[in-house]
């Protein structure tokens, strides 16, 4: 049991330290020959500066877990508990939004700080206060539950603000004229209002329910819980997998934009591999965190400890091709219109990935306009413009102005879907250049793709990243060719797509433009080179003098040898010029004159 005296004489020992007054150390401070009313006093001032300072609005969960909760050790916790660098962050951002989701490495303490310590902290201070813990299964929210009443019922201060005719389950804790339950994902709740719901690791391995449902439950049961009392919403865990609740808040963070609704954080087991730095150098040292990666394997480590995700299929641009694409373009930046130092050397394609649809919930149409150099083969992405919510019209008028703006290049639009709209738009209202993209057995949607592996391969494709402006743009295009895998289906057929639901608009607007480059070229495939030599006929054209074209043969080719002709007399016969291939026709002397005689 954690008594008052305990509380007090840790806030003392404390203080003192502080002032550097050994006169407010407990033994001191609280002296056993002071009168009861003096002493009751001091007890009591002790108590109003301890409370003061739990109930501060950022740092108050740290001072109430220093004095009020202390170690913990009398609630069956193995090691005292420590409020570290981590968990101070984590203070600070929990005052700052009512949707947050939270990726941690395993046996950081997470569910400590969120799903123990907070609703202690805010249900002791805050009188009539709603907290719901939803875990991955009902036991494990009632396991979680078990800590909370430990703590109580073995803390003083605690305890003092149970309600006395209040009845405790194993789900449900009346305390503070409020309610502490816990239920497992999936579960019946409907009904209740709450301040704050911490959804602590509720992924499940057990495909009892999909990511779908998890998604579904926190979106239809527990939003609503939180309305009426502003209340917030924590969702806290280690990542699974590319389609799981995480992934779709991310999603949804790129596509409304920072600041509004969910923010996420990432929090992997190490910040620094170069440098060796730990998230928790208090908790674990780099040799027993290498141990562990050597037992469990690289991938497994990098999914528990380090927050990352992997699909079930193959990635199809590595890491690697993407770095090298970005130091490529590291002096190159994103513009909207055509560049007149890029006219000498590179050309103009853009590809065009058609929405399935015009909602604001549908499908992106994505824009990609690609500079391509036939002299090195390099594909450089100059622009790219993404949009939703549009009608085909207001669409279509956008593609134009990009297309003008890059004077009017060739353009590739995928047909299928609404491709066949956009291009009569395209072609009778703007007579703009389009070629069409159909998936057919001889024009396969995988060998769309695998041109732009190659060129990637080959260090072809340039990825802008001089400014700020161009990297925001392209982290966006990185995220999905990250995401973009092959997967091999049940029937043994490859699939290549954007893994779980991610979007891929960007990569087929890219492939497609790179296809463009190669099957729509309006450069020569040859190029002309300067001859040092002239023929006979540009002598002649040059000269005027028939003899130039005569034996023209001969003379091209530059084998006779000179021929003194002032010695000649009329109608002789020539008999000393050679040849090396000794086929020369005989000459003579005509009125002062050299001719050939030709049979």
């Amino acid at each position: 049991m954690r008594t008052y005296n305990q509380v007090m004489e840790d806030y003392l020992i404390w203080y003192s330290g502080k002032t550097n007054n050994n006169q407010y150390l407990p033994h001191k401070y609280l002296a056993e020959h002071l009168d009861d009313e003096e002493l009751n006093i001091r007890k009591a001032g002790i108590w109003n500066e301890i409370l003061d300072m739990c109930y501060k609005p950022v740092e108050g969960i740290y001072w109430f877990t220093k004095f009020i909760l202390g170690d913990m050790t009398y609630a069956g916790y193995p090691n005292p508990i420590k409020f570290n660098n981590l968990w101070w962050e984590w203070s600070k951002m929990s005052t700052n939004g009512d949707h947050i989701a939270i990726k941690c490495s395993r046996q950081h303490g997470k569910s400590t700080k969120w799903t123990v310590i907070e609703p202690v902290y805010r249900c002791s201070l805050l009188e009539h206060y709603n907290v719901l813990i939803s875990s991955a299964s009902e036991d494990q929210a009632i396991m979680l539950l078990g800590h909370i009443q430990t703590i109580i019922d073995n803390n003083e201060f605690l305890s003092s603000k149970k309600n006395k005719n209040a009845k405790w389950s194993a789900t449900e804790i009346a305390y503070n004229g409020g309610i502490i339950r816990g239920k497992g994902v999936g579960s019946e709740v409907r009904g209740g209002t709450y301040d704050y719901i911490c959804c602590d690791d509720i992924l499940r391995s057990d495909n009892k329910l999909s990511d779908d449902d998890i998604e579904k439950y926190i979106d239809e049961e527990l939003e609503p819980m939180i309305l009426v009392r502003n209340g917030q919403l924590i969702i806290v865990g280690t990542p699974k997998s590319e389609t799981d609740i995480f992934s779709v808040i991310e999603d949804r963070i790129i596509e409304s934009g920072e600041g509004l609704g969910w923010k996420i954080y990432t929090y992997p087991a190490i910040t620094n591999w170069e440098k060796k730095e730990l998230l928790c150098p208090d908790r674990f040292t780099w040799e027993q965190l290498m141990a562990k990666r050597n037992n469990m394997g690289q991938k497994k480590f990098d999914k528990e400890f380090m927050c990352k995700t992997y699909s079930s299929g193959s990635q199809l641009f590595p890491f690697e091709f993407r770095k090298r694409a970005r130091e490529l373009g590291v002096k190159w930046k994103l513009y909207s219109t055509a560049k007149s130092q890029d006219l000498k050397d590179w050309l103009y394609y853009i590809g065009i990935d058609c929405a399935r649809a015009g909602t604001a919930g549908g499908d992106y149409t994505v824009v990609t306009v690609l500079a391509y150099n036939p002299k090195n083969q390099e594909k450089r992405i100059v622009w790219i413009w993404r949009k939703k919510g549009l009608k085909i019209s207001e669409q279509v008028e956008q593609i134009a102005e990009i297309s003008r703006n890059f004077n009017n290049p060739i353009l590739l639009v995928e047909k299928n879907n609404m491709g066949q709209e956009f291009i009569d738009i395209l072609v009778d209202n703007y007579n703009l250049n389009v070629e069409e993209f159909t998936t057919t057995k001889g024009n396969k949607y995988e060998d769309l793709l695998r041109y732009l592996v190659i060129a990637f391969e080959n260090e072809k494709i340039i990825i802008p990243s001089e400014n700020q402006f161009s990297r925001e743009i392209m982290q966006d295009l990185d995220r999905e060719l990250e995401r973009f895998v092959v997967e091999i289906t049940k029937s043994g057929n490859e699939v290549m797509k954007g893994s779980g639901r991610s979007h891929d608009d960007m990569v087929i607007s890219l492939a497609l433009a790179n296809r463009c480059s190669q099957a729509y070229g309006y450069s020569p495939f040859a190029e002309a080179i300067i001859s040092s030599k002239t023929t006979a006929l540009e002598r002649y054209a040059a000269s005027g003098d028939f003899r130039e074209v005569l034996n023209f043969d001969q003379f091209d080719r530059g084998k006779w040898n000179e021929i003194e002709w002032k010695d000649k007399k009329p109608g002789e016969v020539e008999k000393n010029v050679t040849n090396i291939n000794n086929k020369q026709p005989p000459a003579r002397v005509v009125n002062g004159e050299k001719v050939y005689n030709h049979g």
